[in-house]
């Protein structure tokens, strides 16, 4: 199968799913991008995934047209600290990918009341923040934090729901701003060029 595969798609980054020891894969490690061990390990599946959507794959066709605008000029320009709260985690690949693209190092959790423990700890420039998120959503983790002393940062609320009033409910929640998923690249530039300020050091996205 992945010969016919290689065949056919000589792009397209394939992974061995199998209990084989090392033997098979000194033989046929030109058909895969790596062989992974059953049963498979969460963060090794997610270093492998995350490595092909950066790019670190001999086998990979050349960036699109997008890419070129994911330099790390960006974020000189305008230097900010993120946080991501994101349960999903092709999105959080996603979004991870696009942000290192720009230059940013942002940081990662999984639920709402994971960013208002992550925003008390440290002090965030902007929070992108998803609409749905287990043990506390985004609309909630952005009232909390918004009752919270010290300086506040920018959220941004990112939603999956294109329903009329999402963007009232956000922003009646504290949020600043709103970009609906799947994330365009164009209006997330747009949203932290806006948002970013000369004194910013720190963004936050998090997961409604």
């Amino acid at each position: 199968m992945a010969r016919f595969i290689r065949d056919k798609f000589p792009q397209l980054p394939l992974f061995l799913l199998s209990q084989v020891g090392n033997e098979f894969e000194k033989n046929n490690m030109e058909l895969f991008r790596s062989v992974l061990t059953k049963p498979i390990k969460q963060h090794v599946l997610n270093r492998e995934i995350l490595g092909v959507l950066q790019g670190n794959d001999k086998n990979l066709p050349e960036q699109n047209t997008n890419q070129q605008i994911l330099t790390n000029d960006f974020s000189i320009k305008h230097p900010l600290n993120i946080l991501i709260a994101e349960d999903n985690l092709i999105n959080q690949l996603v979004i991870m990918h696009i942000l290192n693209g720009m230059g940013y190092k942002p940081e990662m959790v999984a639920n709402g009341q994971e960013a208002v423990v992550s925003a008390s700890q440290k002090q965030y420039d902007v929070i992108l923040m998803d609409m749905q998120m287990p043990e506390m959503d985004g609309l909630e983790a952005t009232r909390v934090i918004r009752n919270s002393p010290g300086t506040q940062p920018v959220i941004i609320a990112l939603t999956a729901n294109n329903m009329q009033g999402d963007k009232e409910k956000c922003l009646e929640a504290g949020m600043n701003d709103y970009i609906s998923k799947p994330i365009e690249l164009g209006e997330l530039i747009s949203k932290l060029r806006k948002w970013s300020l000369p004194t910013t050091g720190q963004v936050i996205s998090l997961a409604c």
